[in-house]
């Protein structure tokens, strides 16, 4: 039997990477983050807390800057000085991860399996509240957009569909590399995870989920080069008939013309306000008010897109301190040929594109726990 001090290290280390992808309201998942770093300040030894480690990390730093910069230049602007509670976890988990390394690195596979459980548990959660909705509802059951819209609108606590595309293609990742399983099973579970996409997922996920997937293949298999590239050519077509399929004989993919349009528009408005305040920006919490009054039909929306968000709010120090974070943890994956970390700048980086993906707190707290679990890998 464990030792009750081992067992409540366990729980307070793998609790959150277990709810961060379960349907839960987002306090429950705070206070599971909250008792992440607290059972990591409990386990920091006596000698391991020095000043020097945390102002030369360049992570530490960077972090730093990510957080304290929106409120000073905000304090510059004549906006006054604000903290954002959505970003706290940007000051302290890169401070206690560097200071537990060792504990970090000793539980990173049970963080990853047990992280992946978690999704899983979300996509039969969702199954069986639509076998409970249809069952207790009028409406014929039909794979539709509405369909989706009950995974999304009705489900108790939904997470974002954004978000959940990242989730389970993060998951699929996990199970490629995952040693343990057989390939046989490896397929299974993968192929449960891309068609879960299209009911509770975005439609970029899709897209996603096939590069993810071809990227690891390409890395874990020790084939020829030849066998690789007929390889992702087969996973890509039939991923094609698959979309083929649903995209004629559903209206799944409706709304596709207009969050084109939106993201535009969005766009167009985030160049017109970063060319007027190049310096330091405008603020995140104007730029909502910023775009509707840039295009009056884009109410309540910001830029849909991490980088522009950034730059648009803190202006050129905002976007060059993104910028230095994401290109240190690359740089750092690819010299210790950390493939799981390399996927995550991937994602990031992709989604980013199309997504404020740090102004929610799903992702906000995804990111950054799951680059500093690989960071710090030896």
């Amino acid at each position: 039997m464990l030792p009750s001090k081992q067992i409540l290290t366990h729980f307070g280390i793998l609790l959150f990477p277990f709810v961060l992808p379960l349907p839960l309201p987002l306090n429950i998942k705070s206070i599971a983050l909250i008792l992440f770093a607290a059972t990591l300040i409990f386990n920091v030894s006596k000698d391991g807390f020095l000043i020097n480690k945390l102002v030369t990390d360049k992570i530490v730093v960077l972090f730093f800057w990510l957080f304290f910069l929106d409120p000073i230049l905000s304090y510059v602007r004549g906006d006054g000085f604000y903290i954002s509670d959505l970003r706290i976890s940007f000051m302290v988990l890169p401070i206690l991860c560097l200071l537990n390394k060792d504990w970090v690195e000793f539980y990173r596979s049970k963080i990853l399996k047990t992280y992946t459980i978690g999704v899983f548990f979300y996509i039969f959660f969702t199954i069986g509240y639509v076998v409970y909705f249809y069952f207790i509802s009028s409406k014929e059951f039909a794979v539709d957009y509405f369909l989706k819209y009950v995974t999304y609108h009705f489900l108790p606590y939904a997470i974002h569909h954004t978000y959940l595309g990242i989730y389970i293609s993060f998951a699929a990742s996990i199970i490629i590399f995952d040693k343990e399983l057989k390939n046989g099973v490896k397929v299974f579970l993968c192929l449960i995870l891309f068609l879960s996409i299209f009911i509770i997922a975005s439609k970029l996920s899709i897209l996603l989920f096939i590069l993810v997937i071809s990227f690891c293949l390409s890395v874990n298999f020790k084939y020829s080069f030849s066998k690789i590239v007929l390889f992702i050519i087969f996973i890509v077509l039939i991923s094609t008939l698959i979309i083929g399929f649903f995209y004629l004989q559903t209206d799944l993919f409706r709304t596709l013309d207009i969050s084109i349009n939106n993201r535009e528009r969005l766009f167009g408005c985030s160049f017109e306000g970063i060319s007027d305040n190049l310096l330091i920006g405008i603020g995140s919490a104007n730029i909502k008010g910023f775009i509707e009054q840039c295009d009056p039909t884009l109410v309540g929306m910001d830029t849909h897109n991490i980088f522009l968000q950034e730059f648009l709010a803190n202006g050129i120090f905002g976007f060059t301190v993104l910028i230095s974070l994401l290109f240190t943890f690359l740089r750092g994956f690819i010299e210790k040929k950390v493939i799981l970390g390399i996927v995550l700048i991937l994602m990031l980086s992709t989604f980013g594109l199309t997504e404020n993906l740090l102004n929610l707190q799903h992702g906000v707290t995804f990111f950054i726990f799951f680059l500093l679990l690989f960071h710090y890998q030896k």
